[in-house]
């Protein structure tokens, strides 16, 4: 097959008016209501079927133009007033069928499709969104228009056939797809309703929960932390004193004084990471999706088997009525009966093998319309074209509900010949297409349930696990900000002693630095049990990131590190309050660990701002003191990566070739403001 060079004219405009309409389908779908968008399509499919079916006749044409909207208006109010959407539906078909009676007296009455899908659509509105007293004054309506389209042209067909017809097909089983989903819709409210209580009391347990561990944590750092800043603030004022005697004995306290406190936050930090086994449990995770459940757990959970054994009753008793009473079987009465028997089996065991089950139920029912009675002649045969699609849908997944769509349709046409199966592939499809949607209705529902009973058994081991987070967060703040703030203590207070009788105008002003550091170390604990975000406390009120890391470049000069600073002229980092907080923990950790581990080095600290990407290094220089053990640097390396990671960058920290150490941070662009 070769395809034209260039494309004919008709084919252009064919395709330039399929994207139209394919334009305004979206418009449509995006800015009309579903019941109006819905209410549309059936006018135009029942205009365009009257039309077909009217075979050019004016009088019929005329009736067919006023069956659209007959038939598609009343579902635009088929939610907000289902019985009168029922009433208008009824009443207009009725009087249709009058009037064509009257004009055209001698014409054939048309077995019109799309106007009994609307009546099916209407009853299952009635079911989902009608009241008891509704639903009853409803369903009887469509029976009485049976009644008027069935007499009114005497003797055009069977009243009571055309009634049973309509009673289970286009009224009962419709209003009960209608109400299984409206008793799923108000589970699944009073499900979520549950569910926002449940989380309302766990937020409450939590916040109560962290309080209460707050208050206790807030009482242990009293005793050790906030009175050893404070004591140490206390005998920096002694040592500020004129006239005191106890000058220098109050500064070569400050040292003692700080360096057991940092002794003792260390062990506050230790204790914090340490948990009862009890403590350290981790709440088990959610229950599985339903979906990954087998199929006949899921079902059995969800009270599917007794629906199922009450269908497989009502299909026998059908067919034994139909087959001992109204027909008489080809195979012997007790050959029938058994036949009965078997053919609804399938159906009572549909819940453990849906495909299995649905093939065999059309193999059975093959074997029955040959050797007993012939389906075609049977009115409770049509159960099958309504239950095998309903329960492959309902039961299984998409692809193997599309599979048992195939076997039903396959079922269909071998045991009803091409012309039956075709009048039946509506009622095929529908009633999968209800098994589908119910199928989500009750897998959420049922997932809601599991996971309200989960929320509800682990709440305490949730609430327990906020605490030992909130014991990881705060002792991280502690080891960085208290464990800086009191190395660079001890450090000057050591210089301070060395210095004090030789110059003491520089030890005073040492002394003043100490006072200043203490006091934001009183502010970091103070944070650190309290309930507001960590913020950076070192520095001046209004002082800039940049400004802050020169302030600790200065500190830690002052300690007597040499360190070489490498900032970016272009002003202050565009970045968000967690990653600031985290750039400056890393530069205050990193040059904590030289202030520790090689206080004799060179260190450099350079914050570059590269546009979207911001890199703080900090490096030293290998010191007189033996490289540390690789434990020592593990509570702080682990603190600096954990702060980087949380917010989207990565951190590399190694040694150098000249026995140096380096800490490199990288921030993505995802944290840099916009």
């Amino acid at each position: 097959m070769t395809w034209p060079a260039k494309p004919s004219y008709r084919y252009v405009v064919a395709m330039e008016f399929t994207g139209r309409v394919a334009r305004v389908a979206a418009r449509l779908s995006t800015r009309v209501p579903a019941d109006v968008l819905l209410a549309m399509c059936f006018a135009v499919a029942a205009d365009a079927e009257a039309v077909v079916k009217a075979g050019g006749e004016p009088v019929m044409l005329v009736l067919a133009a006023l069956s659209g909207p007959a038939v598609g208006g009343p579902l635009a109010i088929r939610r907000a007033r289902p019985v009168l959407a029922m009433t208008l539906m009824t009443g207009l078909a009725a009087a249709a069928s009058v009037l064509q009676v009257l004009i055209a007296p001698g014409a054939a009455s048309q077995d019109l499709v799309v106007p009994i899908l609307a009546l099916m659509v209407a009853s299952y509105s009635l079911g989902a969104h009608a009241t008891a007293m509704g639903l009853t004054v409803g369903a009887i309506e469509p029976l009485l228009l049976v009644v008027v389209v069935d007499t009114v042209p005497p003797g055009s067909r069977s009243v009571p056939g055309a009634l049973l017809f309509f009673a289970v097909f286009i009224v009962a089983a419709p209003v009960l797809a209608g109400r299984l989903v409206r008793a799923r819709h108000r589970m699944i409210g009073r499900l979520e309703e549950q569910r926002r209580q449940i989380e309302a009391e766990h937020a409450i347990q939590t916040r109560a929960t962290l309080a209460l561990e707050r208050l206790q944590l807030a009482g242990r750092l009293q005793d050790t932390l906030v009175a050893g800043l404070n004591s140490v603030i206390d005998l920096v004022a002694v040592a500020r004193t004129p006239g005191e005697r106890r000058q220098s004995d109050a500064v070569a306290d400050i040292e003692t004084t700080s360096r057991a406190l940092l002794a003792r936050t260390r062990e506050v930090v230790v204790s914090l990471t340490s948990f009862h086994p009890d403590d350290n449990r981790m709440p088990p995770d959610p229950p599985a999706a339903i979906g990954k459940q087998p199929d006949g757990q899921r079902l059995a959970d969800s009270a599917a088997l007794p629906w199922l054994a009450l269908a497989a009753a009502a299909v026998c008793v059908g067919f034994l009525i139909e087959v001992t009473v109204i027909r008489n079987p080809q195979e012997p009465l007790p050959v029938a009966i058994a036949g009965c028997f078997v053919i609804a089996v399938p159906i009572a065991m549909a819940w453990r093998w849906p495909l299995l089950m649905a093939a065999a139920a059309w193999a059975i029912a093959l074997l029955f319309s040959s050797f007993i009675t012939p389906l075609t002649v049977l009115f409770t045969a049509i159960s099958l074209s309504v239950l095998a699609p309903f329960w492959v849908a309902f039961f299984k997944d998409r692809v193997p509900a599309l599979t048992g769509l195939a076997v039903c349709c396959l079922g269909e046409l071998a045991c009803y010949g091409p012309a039956t199966a075709l009048n039946h592939a509506v009622l095929l499809v529908i009633a999968w297409c209800g098994g589908r949607v119910l199928r989500a209705r009750s897998r959420l529902a049922e997932e809601l349930r599991l996971n309200n009973a989960w929320l509800a058994e682990h709440s305490e081991s949730s609430a327990r696990q906020a605490v030992l987070e909130d014991r990881a967060t705060v002792a991280r703040e502690l080891h960085d900000a208290i464990g800086h703030s009191l190395t660079i203590i001890a450090l000057h207070a050591g210089a301070a002693r060395r210095i004090w009788a030789t110059d003491r105008e520089k030890a005073g002003a040492i002394l003043a630095t100490i006072a200043r550091i203490a006091g934001e170390g009183l502010g970091e604990v103070r944070m650190a049990v309290g309930s507001r975000p960590f913020v950076i406390h070192h520095g001046q009120a209004g002082d800039g990131l940049m400004a802050r890391i020169q302030s600790l470049i200065a500190d830690a000069r002052a300690a007597g590190l040499s360190v070489v600073g490498q900032m970016d002229d272009d002003g202050e980092l565009a970045l968000g309050a967690d990653a600031e907080l985290a750039v400056f923990r890393v530069v205050q950790e990193a040059l904590t660990n030289v202030l520790r581990h090689a206080p004799a080095s060179t260190a450099q600290v350079a914050v570059r701002n590269a546009g979207a990407r911001i890199e703080i290094i900090v490096a030293n220089s290998g010191g007189e003191r033996p490289p540390p053990r690789s434990g020592d640097r593990t509570q702080g390396l682990r603190s600096m990566r954990q702060r980087v990671e949380a917010c989207g960058g990565r951190l590399e920290a190694g040694r150098r070739p000249d026995g140096g150490f380096q800490v490199r941070a990288e921030f993505p662009s995802e944290v840099v403001r916009a």
